[in-house]
Formats: structure tokens, C-alpha cells, sequence
């Protein structure tokens, strides 16, 4: 029996959602990794940081690189990642087809937010003509989704949070339950899931726990009573669709895809285990129980121990930026 390690390349590594996929890949021990950053960031900390725990670092603009420097990226691996932002999320097909054609066994393209049926969500549209680019070239893939972040759906204590600065928002009576994963442990389900030949060609959710906004909102005030950045507002349907509709007729593409984010999660229920079973979506945890899991207390109860509430304002503000970043960016498809 071989005891190679599997060849893994992960498409923006040090990104928010390559770094914790890179780092649950190299906690397993099964694969050899090599991740792409842009020649500007070959300085960065956590560059550093990857090449010491043997991560093999690539600097590459993959959207703009000859086709044949991402074939020869590609060639002999048994997965590719990609884990890139939203403004990069069209440009994914040039990726699909170097994987193609170097005979990649799975490519597993970027999408690490929640699940939703189409026609609900901008972004999630966009994400799903890559799908169907995939499918199109046969080329075989994995679609995972982790639900939403607690880095962004709990209150920060800095005031550097949301856009409108000390508001936490609760939309639509704030007891739908949403899927939801720690950032962190992101890769823990990814290494099992890329692993697994039943997984191929399939969707699979790969969330910690479902919560919704008011448990989130009660957990906040019980371990950072008095320390939250500002006051709760809650938000109803009818005026997060007023808000949707405001978006669309301003060509306000950040607010958009934000506010049909929130009203998919936390008032239509659609990134709930029991929707994503009814499409059809394979459960992580019910695949792997033995991978450890953070409920949503528990991160509660680590983030609020400290003054800086973890990376929670940061996290928020990158999400922000991704999104403005993909509102400026012309569609490729």
C-alpha cells in the first residue's frame, strides 16, 4: 500500500479562507500542499510561516498567467482549491480548464459561505455558472459550503464593525437558525471531504453548528456584558426587502449582496441542514462525526476572554472589502 502523500494546491492560501483549509490539511498529515500567493505578498508573515510548516509557496497571479504556468501549477495533483475572493470568483473557469487539462482528479472551486437555492443571492448566482462551467468540461469536483462565520454573525466589542458603524442588526425576529462554522477549523472537514471518493461529483455542507441571531446576541451579552461595540436593532423582513430593493435600483452591489445574505440565512432559512438535505447536499458532520466541532458558546466564550474579541472586527471589515472588491469587478462569464 502506497503511503505517498496526496498532492494538494491551494489557490490564494493566505487568504481568509485558504489559511485555515491550509492549516487543517497540514494537521492531517495526508497531503502535500502547495499553495499560490501574488508576487506582492511572497513577504507577508504567514508566507514565512506556511513554508515552515512545508507548505511549498507559489508566487503566481493565476488571473492573469499564461494558461500553461497554471497546467504546469497543476500537474500531478490529486486536488486543487481554490479559495479565492469574491471579485476573482468569475475568472474561476481558466483555473477549471488547467485542471482539465492536467488530469486533476478533483477541483473544488471557491465557495466557503452558505448554501442557498438559485435566484436568491448575486454572488451565490455567480458561484453557481462556475459550477456549471465544471460540469460542463466533466471535469470532476467537490462543492463544500461551511455556512456562515462566527467571525462576522457575532458582535464585536471594537466599534470598528459593520458598515453603519455600532448597530448590531437582528433581521426578521432573529430566531431563524443558520449554519455556522468557526473559520478556524474550516480545513478539518476539507480534509476529510477531499479525501473521500464518495464525495466526488457530490455538494456537501461542512458547518459546526445552526444558530440563530438572538442565541448569538444572548451568548454575546453573557460572556461580554457591558464590553459589545453598540446596541441591538432589529431589522423585519419587509424592510430588509426594502433595503434589497434600495440596493438594486442604486446599483449598490456591496449592500446588495450583503442584505440578500442576511435575508437568505437569518429570515428564508435557506443554509439550514434540513434545506441543504432537501437539495440534496451531504452533511459533514454526519459523514465524519468523529471531527472535533466549536459550537457557538464555545466561541463565545473564547473570543469574549479577550479585549480584542479575536480577529472579529478584522474578519468583518475583509468581508467588507471582498465584497466592494467584487462589486468594482466586471463579470468574466
Amino acid at each position: 500500500m502506497s503511503t505517498s502523500r496526496k498532492k494538494v494546491v491551494i489557490i490564494s492560501v493566505t487568504g481568509n479562507s485558504g489559511e485555515p483549509i491550509a492549516r487543517g490539511l497540514v494537521e492531517s498529515g495526508k497531503f502535500s500542499i502547495t499553495g499560490t500567493v501574488r508576487p506582492l505578498s511572497l513577504d507577508k508573515p504567514i508566507v514565512k510561516d506556511f513554508k515552515a510548516l512545508g507548505i511549498t509557496i507559489v508566487p503566481i497571479d493565476w488571473q492573469t498567467a499564461p494558461q500553461a504556468d497554471l497546467e504546469a501549477l497543476f500537474a500531478d495533483a490529486d486536488t486543487v482549491i481554490s479559495t479565492c475572493s469574491f471579485a476573482a470568483v468569475s475568472d474561476q473557469p481558466r483555473l477549471a480548464d488547467a485542471a482539465k487539462a492536467a488530469g486533476v482528479k478533483r477541483f473544488v472551486p471557491s465557495e466557503w459561505a452558505s448554501v442557498c437555492p438559485p435566484g436568491v443571492m448575486l454572488i451565490e448566482d455567480t458561484k453557481r455558472v462556475v459550477r456549471d462551467y465544471i460540469q460542463k468540461i466533466n471535469l470532476p469536483y467537490t462543492i463544500i459550503q461551511v455556512g456562515g462565520w462566527y467571525q462576522v454573525e457575532f458582535p464585536p466589542l471594537s466599534a470598528q464593525s459593520w458598515g453603519n458603524g455600532k448597530l448590531y442588526n437582528v433581521y426578521g425576529g432573529g430566531e431563524t437558525a443558520t449554519a455556522s462554522c468557526d473559520r478556524r477549523n474550516m480545513g478539518r472537514f476539507v480534509a476529510r471531504i477531499i479525501d473521500d471518493d464518495e464525495t466526488l461529483g457530490k455538494y456537501v455542507l461542512a458547518h459546526e453548528e445552526e444558530v440563530a441571531q438572538n442565541r448569538l446576541w444572548a451568548l454575546a451579552e453573557k460572556y461580554a456584558p457591558g464590553r459589545l461595540a453598540g446596541r441591538r436593532v432589529d431589522v423585519s423582513a419587509e424592510e430588509l426587502d426594502r433595503l434589497i430593493r434600495k440596493a438594486e435600483q442604486s446599483n449598490d452591489l456591496g449592500s446588495l449582496i450583503w442584505n440578500q445574505y442576511m435575508k437568505s440565512s437569518f429570515v428564508s432559512g435557506h443554509n439550514s441542514v434540513a434545506a441543504a438535505k432537501k437539495d440534496g447536499w451531504l452533511i459533514a458532520r454526519e459523514l465524519y462525526p468523529d471531527v472535533p466541532v466549536c459550537t457557538a458558546e464555545e466561541y463565545a466564550k473564547e473570543i469574549y476572554s479577550t479585549s480584542e474579541c479575536l480577529n472579529t472586527p478584522a474578519m468583518i471589515t475583509s468581508q467588507y472589502s471582498y465584497i466592494s472588491l467584487y462589486a468594482s469587478a466586471p463579470s468574466k462569464l
